[in-house]
Formats: structure tokens, sequence, C-alpha cells
């Protein structure tokens, strides 16, 4: 049997993509694989009144298992890359996925945000949209927002630094010269037993006034702002895949995007299981392993 996927939702810093392997032996009956999969956030765009960028997608749901051995690769997705220039919006983040002999889950990097001067004043499209730069720019279109099928929202546009936007609520645009646009909220996931925030949008930058936008819940980087340093925007969390804050001061420079994750856990029955990859973090509760994927590497992780 082969496999099946199964219902999917929307739902320092790092910047190497990196991958791994993990696999599954089921028995004679089904092996139901749960996931959140978290793509790369993008990068703060430059420039006072830089875009807060966008988070990077988020996926969760299901994957069902025949009999047999079968195996899947996960790529975890970096944060964007800054842009040292004014003139550019900061980088959109890496894709994060996990594929095998079914359809591909694969979530988008998150979407720059605008520069301060043109052309690229506007967000950038992403699994989560990033801000506009100036009043003039448009904010970035969440992937296949807006639907059922939606990873993220779109940025915040037409104000000055707007915010990105995360998983769970799109980013904040039209305010004046001055006004804090904290980034779009993450959505919250209990794969690990916990509920834990993912996904947040980078706040805008601010030349004026009393500070940045703040990041939003899900690992979202604090827009830079002259009034009350840092200038610079704060890059967003790293394994959080959150956006970048916008810079807060002419030649201030966004920051990057944090790295994605890749979250997979399964029932206790089913033990014949082998993961790679370095820094894998394993733990086992409430009957159900769950493996936590971050980086590159290999390591072979046995069953309890």
């Amino acid at each position: 049997m082969g496999f099946k996927l199964g219902t999917s939702r929307r739902g320092s810093t790092s910047r190497l993509n990196s991958a791994a392997n993990i696999t599954l032996i089921a028995s004679a009956n089904t092996l139901i694989m749960e996931y959140l999969v978290v793509a790369g956030g993008g990068a703060g765009g430059t420039g006072y009144y830089g875009g807060g960028a966008g988070a990077g997608g988020y996926l969760t749901g299901n994957i069902a298992f025949g009999q047999g051995s079968r195996l899947v690769t996960v790529v975890v997705g970096a944060g964007g890359a800054l842009s040292p220039v004014n003139t550019v919006a900061g980088g959109n983040g890496a894709n994060s996925n996990i594929s095998g002999s079914f359809t591909i889950v694969n979530a988008v990097g998150g979407g720059g945000g605008g520069s301060r001067t043109p052309p690229e004043i506007s967000g950038k499209n992403g699994g989560s949209g990033g801000g506009s730069g100036l009043n003039s720019g448009l904010g970035g279109s969440g992937y296949e927002y807006p639907g059922p099928t939606q990873q993220g929202y779109p940025g915040g546009t037409l104000g000055f630094g707007s915010s990105g936007g995360g998983a769970g609520a799109a980013g904040i645009g039209g305010g004046p010269s001055g006004t804090q646009l904290a980034g779009g909220i993450g959505l919250p996931s209990s794969i690990t037993g916990t509920a834990i925030y993912y996904a947040g949008g980078g706040g805008g930058g601010n030349q004026s006034g009393s500070g940045g936008g703040q990041g939003g819940l899900g690992g979202g980087g604090a827009g830079g702002s002259l009034s009350v340093p840092p200038a610079v925007g704060i890059a967003g969390l790293i394994y959080t895949g959150g956006g970048g804050g916008g810079g807060g001061n002419d030649g201030s420079v966004g920051g990057n995007g944090g790295s994605g994750i890749v979250i997979v856990r399964y029932p206790s029955e089913f033990s014949s299981v082998t993961a790679t990859g370095a820094n894998v973090i394993y733990s086992f509760a409430a009957g159900k392993h769950t493996y936590k994927f971050s980086q590159s590497g290999t390591i072979t992780m046995p069953i309890i």
C-alpha cells in the first residue's frame, strides 16, 4: 500500500537550508503521522519605515501510511536574508516540506518587507505577505489567500512601515507617520504536547514616534525605530518561521527571517522507526513519539 495525504489547514538566524530523513515502518495496520510544517520567514525591509516581513507558510495535517517501509524526506527552510540597501526589499524565506511517494506537503517561505526607496517599496508575496515600505507601496499576498488552503495572511499596505502578515492574521497598514504597526499574529500548534505559536509576522519600522511595531506572536521580530533604539529591525525567531522587523532609520537594515521547523508525531504502537538529521529532538508523551527537525546533519534515534 502507498501513502495517502491527509487533510491540511493553514494555519542566531541561520540562513542555511537543512534536510533530513525519517523512515517509517508500519505493520499490517495503518500508521497515522501528524505533521507541522513551517517555512522560513521573510526579511524586513531596509531604510526608515521599512516594511515588516511576512511569516513562513504554516501547514498542519496528517498522512496515512500502509503496510511496509516508507521513506519521507524532510526539508527545513531558512529565513530570508536582509537587504543592505534602501532600494531592495527583504529576501523571501525558503520553503519547508515533507515528501515521499505521496503528494508533497510544501509550506511557502514568507514574503520580504518593502524597502524605503523605489523600486521595491512593496512587500513581497509569500506564505504570509510582507508589509509595504512607504505609503505608496502595497502589501504582499499570503499563499492561496483567501481560502481554506491558505498558508498565511497578506502584509499591510499603504502605510508608513506596514507590518508583515502572520499565519493567523494580516499585517497592518494605512497608518500615518509615527504609528507603531504590529506584525500579524501566528497560529498555535500542540503537536509537541504544549500549545506553541509559530509563524508571526514582522513589525513595521518607524522613524519617528515611540518605537517600532511589535513582532507578531509566533516569532515575529520587532521593527526598528530612530526614536527608541535599536534602529535596525529585529530578526525573526529561529525555528518558528517568524518574519523580520523593518528598519527604522535611513540606512538601517531590516531583520533576517527566522528559520522554519518540521515536527512529526505518531502513535506508540508503531515503534520500528529510524530518524536521521542533526540535532533532531525526540520526545515521548501521552502515548505518542514526536520528532522535531530544525537543522541539517544525521542522527539515528531509537524508539523507546
